[in-house]
């Protein structure tokens, strides 16, 4: 079941979980960066569900 939600709190939130595990990854003596990575290859391009009008967008500005 997809939410339906606008571009900008996708994007609100996102940031929000990064940093959460940034931190979270942080306490564990991990540097912070690892945090952002692993929220980034857990959430994916799949947390989006708009990944094809954003590509698709991409190549128009490049063509």
């Amino acid at each position: 079941m997809a939410l339906n939600l606008d571009v900008l709190t996708i994007i609100g939130i996102v940031i929000i979980l990064a940093y959460l595990g940034s931190k979270g990854l942080s306490h564990l003596g991990l540097p912070q960066v690892v945090g952002f990575i692993l929220v980034g290859v857990f959430l994916g391009s799949s947390f989006l569900e708009h990944h094809s009008s954003f590509h698709d967008k991409g190549i128009g500005i490049l063509q």
